[in-house]
């Protein structure tokens, strides 16, 4: 991929540069814990692993502090960089003293806090209320898809059984007008030259999400989120419905960008595979990708018969963005409440009453008095998948917040507006989120002015 317009930033002190360092060393271990807990299906955890990060990350506290009583002065954008690597130690030891450290008992409030900023708990409850869920957005949204669910063919069916094999073809064969919606869009904004050159399939049978693969350069979209239904009252006539796959391509490929544009950062916020993990990096970089599938649909609405979009697709996609988050949320504060009973009234002959109450509490903030789940079905989801869609849930919020202030800076109704805002938030890993913003506001937006990029609100 090859972008329009970039920006090179560089670490200017090598104390910070040296810190910067060990920050990929931390976050790299900190990647290896992850695939310890959640890829490998053994129950064990390195005590090796764990010493080795401890290590580091005292080691970089004693640095930290160092840097902050010096009386050297610090250049601004470095001294962003020092708050971010600060930010990394803050979470790790976070996720060290709640999960792994014996010697530590601290509240899961404490460990949201350190990880999605002050008061989160507090947030996510507010968000779990009522009068803050977009209801009607849900409501829409399922309206439209009743017709099509009712009368849908599963992708498993048709990508692993013999009998409809016919329409695999049909179903790998909309793939190729996904990439070309999803390739236009960055295009047509000026943040690529041309068409990216990336590999589009389907993801594997009932994984059950979408993924980006930067090291293979590879986008995976979930087979369920092509809709196959037959004709009303034709029974062997079927219709493709790609509404949801558009805006999934549109999120994955902002995180390919992301990967691009922060080539030009200093090495600890560059993207590598062998150091991104969620803890650190999730609420920045799935947030950047949400803000984009809402110029997305913008787009799609200038361009609605240029590319053929029903309404049915418009409105499908918009009531996809707007619920995509609140539908998270109810589930999300289950189980922190379930972890929150387990803290104040652990009896281990009687595991079954934490999900009992957690679902009291649930309901007494949502109103809603069951889900229509068994009580304890909830217990069986991984906490690693919790902090996974806490991500998203943080992420929306802190970039929605950001675009704000940006949009106050430059006037994003301008497709060189929206190329730019884009940019600037996908612009570094960052793991601190007012890091990122002073980086944004006080620097990247600036330099861009310089380069007579900004066209004035």
């Amino acid at each position: 991929m090859k972008l329009k317009y970039t920006q090179r930033w560089v670490i200017k002190d090598k104390r910070i540069s040296e810190l910067d360092k060990q920050r990929i060393q931390l976050n790299k271990l900190t990647s290896m814990l992850y695939y310890q807990t959640k890829e490998d299906p053994q129950i064990f955890i390195s005590l090796t692993t764990l010493e080795k990060r401890r290590k580091l990350m005292k080691k970089m506290q004693r640095e930290i502090k160092k840097i902050y009583n010096s009386t050297q002065y610090l250049e601004s954008f470095d001294e962003l960089v020092l708050r971010d690597i600060e930010a990394t130690v803050r979470k790790t030891i976070a996720e060290d003293d709640y999960f792994y450290n014996m010697k530590v008992n601290k509240p899961i409030g404490n460990f949201l806090s350190k990880v999605f900023g002050r008061a989160a708990y507090s947030r996510l409850l507010n968000m779990a209320k009522p009068e803050n869920l977009d209801h009607k957005a849900i409501h829409k949204k399922y309206a439209l898809l009743h017709s099509v669910l009712s009368r849908s063919l599963d992708s498993e069916i048709i990508l692993e059984r013999t009998t409809y094999s016919r329409l695999r073809g049909l179903l790998e064969s909309q793939l190729n007008d996904i990439k070309k919606v999803v390739d236009s869009f960055y295009v047509s904004l000026g943040m690529l030259d041309k068409n990216p050159e990336y590999t589009i399939e389907l993801a594997p049978s009932n994984i059950g999400f979408s993924y980006w693969e930067g090291h293979n350069f590879l986008m995976a979209i979930d087979p369920d989120k092509i809709f196959c239904y037959n004709k009303a009252g034709k029974e062997k006539e079927y219709i493709f419905n790609r509404a949801f796959a558009f805006v999934i391509g549109v999120h994955e490929l902002a995180h390919g960008l992301e990967e691009k544009i922060s080539e030009n950062m200093p090495s600890g916020l560059r993207y590598a595979p062998e150091t991104y993990n969620s803890l650190c990096h999730g609420v920045v970089t799935e947030g950047v990708a949400l803000e984009v599938e809402k110029f997305f649909i913008s787009w799609a609405k200038q361009h609605q018969n240029k590319y053929k979009f029903s309404k049915f697709d418009l409105d499908l996609m918009n009531y996809y963005i707007k619920s995509y988050i609140d539908e998270k949320v109810p589930w999300v504060f289950h189980d922190i409440s379930e972890l929150q009973e387990i803290e104040r009234d652990y009896n281990p002959k009687l595991p079954e009453q934490f999900g009992i109450k957690a679902h009291k509490k649930l309901a007494s903030v949502t109103r809603v008095k069951r889900y229509q789940k068994d009580y304890y079905l909830f217990n069986d989801r991984e906490f690693s998948e919790t902090l996974d869609q806490m991500i998203y849930i943080f992420g929306k919020e802190h970039i929605s917040n950001l675009i704000e202030k940006i949009k106050k800076v430059i006037d994003i109704r301008s497709c060189e507006g929206k190329r730019l805002a884009i940019q600037a938030i996908a612009t570094g890993f960052w793991c601190d989120a007012k890091a990122q913003e002073h980086f944004i506001l006080e620097h990247y937006l600036p330099r861009a002015e310089k380069d007579g990029l900004i066209e004035n609100p």
